[in-house]
């Protein structure tokens, strides 16, 4: 190997940790570092409303990947119980993120929301899920009542003015939402509203976050009976999760049917090589040759991990690092030493 190919593969396992880039990294970027597990397939199931995971579990990238048909056939295709017919009649919306200017910035929603019950944070929720379906067409502008339409039409409209409003409309809010539900019924439709980053409204204040989550979480909880082919995808930390404490029989339905984001150290040898080579072709495949694991080139996700055993990434991470952690086996086989010490205290090893 000459000189040049050696910088080549430092740079390459340098660039490719992308430590925060679920959060920053371009969206082109997303589907060459992303790992779609079978396991994540459960995000199409519609009575999985709550995602749930550890920092550092990949939720973002998840969330990130669910924006794009690319990304949503990307997750399908590693199930075989996915039916791609049903798979093109499905939409996937933002109901919230923390990224660009579509929804209030946190300090703005933090100090709405002081002194505020989960209830209170339920209309909120309601409309701005309203915005977000009017954003995007989702029903026709002749169909929205005239004491709505400032609220959706507004794009500088107050999260006070959201509030008052609905609260003063009720009654035409859930009729609007009742009947783009009875036409995705008919159209055998469906839309799902992802939401992300919830954390990052009031990081410094858990309680006050605890009550917005609720009144989002108590907000589709109460209404997962009402409507069929409108459902909610609500990625949270685990630790957000555990502090919000939320109870009630509707929430302990959903919160029984939640996915939970977890990796094996299959899993996580698998992410390794299949970032490892796409972050550099041609030098990382010459540079493992046999010891290279079985994949196969996929279009939108590039080089993808196919061995299915651990035993199989076993010769990549000896010839990346060698037989032992030191002069001897005395110190830890490196393949097995790796998962085993990285657990943290919740015996999870994450990307």
């Amino acid at each position: 190997m000459i000189r040049n190919d050696a910088n080549i593969l430092r740079q390459a396992l340098i660039d490719m940790s992308g430590a925060g880039q679920g959060e920053t990294g371009a969206q082109d970027l997303v589907l060459p570092r992303f790992l779609p597990l079978v396991e994540h397939t459960r995000v199409f199931e519609p009575e999985t409303f709550l995602v749930i995971g550890h920092r550092g579990a990949g939720k973002t990238e998840l969330f990130r990947a669910l924006q794009s048909t690319s990304g949503v056939e990307a997750i399908a295709s590693v199930s075989k119980r996915i039916n791609a017919q049903e798979l093109g009649r499905t939409r996937w919306l933002v109901g919230y993120s923390n990224a660009g200017s579509d929804f209030p910035a946190g300090l703005v929603l933090e100090q709405f929301t002081k002194g505020r019950s989960p209830t209170d944070l339920q209309y909120v929720w309601l409309g701005f899920l309203l915005r977000v379906l009017a954003r995007q067409n989702a029903f026709s502008p002749q169909k929205v009542p005239a004491s709505l339409k400032a609220i959706l039409s507004d794009p500088t409209v107050s999260i006070g003015g959201v509030f008052e409003t609905v609260q003063k409309s009720l009654e035409p809010a859930f009729s609007l939402l009742d009947q783009l539900d009875a036409g995705l019924e008919q159209s055998k439709s469906w839309i799902f509203i992802t939401y992300d980053e919830l954390d990052r409204v009031s990081a410094a204040d858990w309680d006050q976050l605890a009550t917005i989550v609720r009144g989002l979480i108590q907000f589709w909880s109460s209404n997962s009976r009402r409507w069929r082919r409108l459902r909610p995808k609500i990625f949270l930390r685990k630790d957000l999760y555990d502090r919000a404490a939320i109870v009630g029989p509707d929430v302990s339905k959903i919160s029984a049917q939640r996915l939970e984001l977890t990796w094996s150290p299959r899993d996580l040898y698998a992410l390794l090589a299949k970032r490892f080579v796409n972050q550099a072709p041609e030098a990382v495949k010459a540079y493992l040759g046999k010891m290279m694991p079985e994949g196969e080139q996929r279009v939108s996700l590039g080089w993808f991990p196919t061995a299915t055993r651990l035993e199989e990434y076993s010769p990549m991470v000896i010839r990346i690092c060698g037989d032992f952690m030191g002069a001897s086996a005395g110190k830890g086989w490196t393949f097995s030493w790796i998962p085993t010490h990285l657990q943290d205290g919740h015996g999870q090893v994450l990307p």
